[in-house]
């Protein structure tokens, strides 16, 4: 979410283009993330690491379709 946000900001602030659009934030923007582990990081094997970037991945080029 914080990179949509910034991404909004920057468009009025910076940019001067906020134009008001609809905005989805996806996976690919940026807009939206798989949420860290925090605390729970060290408990969380990289196998299972390794498996989320891949279905993130799979999600952003198509290949996961994550509402079948």
């Amino acid at each position: 979410m914080g990179a949509a946000t910034f991404d909004i900001i920057k468009e009025y602030a910076v940019d001067g283009t906020f134009s008001g659009d609809y905005y989805m934030g996806t996976l690919a923007n940026n807009g939206t993330d798989i949420s860290p582990f925090y605390d729970f990081d060290s408990k969380v094997s990289q196998e299972t690491k390794d498996r989320l970037a891949e279905i993130k991945a799979g999600i952003i080029d198509g290949s996961i379709d994550p509402l079948a």
